[in-house]
């Protein structure tokens, strides 16, 4: 897949060197698309059958997650034209020691699903303490849209394999079900946990907790005095 996209890609940009190709540099962007899709497919399938057999790999190192959510954020806005994507939070730089490239991932599906099911409007991506009382401090990542929100009895099924909630498989957009599995799992692997629920206005809210070290590193901005982080989206 890799080769088509690269060779589609060479083509399209001599063809909009040359001028009056509009319909033909269309085409090849398509193409780009549906290969793109497909390789999100291919290492879905093989994220899968690590996991099942035990041998994904995980490579924790300190990790500001403030600056992944970041880029998450920016790498959507700078492809989404339905939606703005923005991120919340009053931490400049939290450290976490986790794997900063499977957390991306698990960013990167969550926000792309909203980008892909949600109504137009705002989605925003939260970072700020997620700590319960009586539990180990942790950090906690928002991300909420505006709707039309997953059924309730949807809700447990959705980080099962291969399940899809009604409005997905009724909408066209494709997919395996397979993004919220891997997401679920990939935070699992860390130690923290994936919930959603409805937000008041009939939106999504998914909500990761990631566990803090137990001496938290000095950043720019400490856990020292938990501040929970209150959104109210319009």
């Amino acid at each position: 897949l890799t080769p088509i996209r690269g060779f589609a890609q060479v083509v399209a940009r001599d063809l909009q060197r040359e001028g009056n190709h509009q319909q033909h540099v269309a085409w090849l962007l398509t193409l780009q698309q549906h290969v793109d899709r497909m390789t999100r497919l291919v290492d879905d399938l093989l994220d899968v059958s690590r996991l099942r057999a035990g041998r994904l790999k995980i490579v924790r190192a300190p990790t500001d997650v403030v600056s992944i959510c970041r880029s998450v954020v920016d790498s959507w806005n700078a492809t989404s034209t339905r939606h703005d994507v923005k991120l919340v939070t009053d931490r400049h730089a939290v450290e976490v020691d986790i794997d900063g490239d499977r957390i991306y991932q698990v960013l990167d599906n969550l926000v792309g699903n909203a980008v892909k099911y949600a109504n137009d409007g705002p989605i925003v991506v939260a970072v700020g303490d997620g700590s319960l009382p009586g539990t180990p401090r942790a950090i906690g990542i928002d991300i909420i849209d505006e709707g039309p929100g997953i059924d309730a009895n949807d809700r447990d099924a959705v980080f099962t394999p291969f399940f899809r909630a009604r409005n997905a498989s009724q909408s066209a957009v494709p997919g395996l079900g397979l993004g919220l599995y891997i997401s679920n799992e990939l935070i699992r692997e860390h130690g923290g946990t994936i919930a959603v629920s409805e937000t008041a206005t009939g939106g999504s809210r998914f909500t990761v907790t990631l566990p803090l070290p137990d001496r938290p590193r000095r950043t720019q901005s400490s856990f020292e005095e938990p501040v929970r982080l209150s959104l109210v989206v319009d």
